[in-house]
């Protein structure tokens, strides 16, 4: 089983957030691992193609709004002791409405600790 399939079944069954991707089910079958995810249309990258293919751009309160989300679940992983370390487009999920995003891909994510 790789190391980053364990890494992000461990950190996001204990991650539950509005804005960080829902974890629903884990599915083992001998050799195959299978990770079962909410689903959500868009990543960031392809929801800004998709809006300026159909002639649009983000409005200031749509970017308004994206950041204040991707900033809440940033400070949800932190206070839980969790450093993302790949946040990119491509790891940013966009709901069908444009209205919800969220963070995925915790494969690179580490939990760290206070120190003494």
């Amino acid at each position: 089983m790789p190391s980053t399939a364990v890494r992000e079944i461990s950190l996001l069954q204990n991650l539950k957030h509005p804005n960080i991707v829902e974890l629903k089910e884990v599915l083992f079958n001998k050799s195959q691992l299978y990770l079962v995810f909410e689903y959500l249309e868009f990543d960031l990258k392809k929801y800004m193609k998709k809006m300026m293919k159909e002639g649009k751009a983000l409005s200031p309160k749509h970017v308004q709004s994206f950041t204040y989300q991707l900033l809440q679940s940033l400070v949800f992983m932190h206070k839980n002791g969790i450093f993302h370390r790949d946040l990119k487009p491509q790891n940013i999920l966009v709901s069908d409405d444009g209205s919800t995003v969220k963070v995925a891909d915790f494969g690179l994510a580490r939990a760290f600790g206070m120190p003494i």
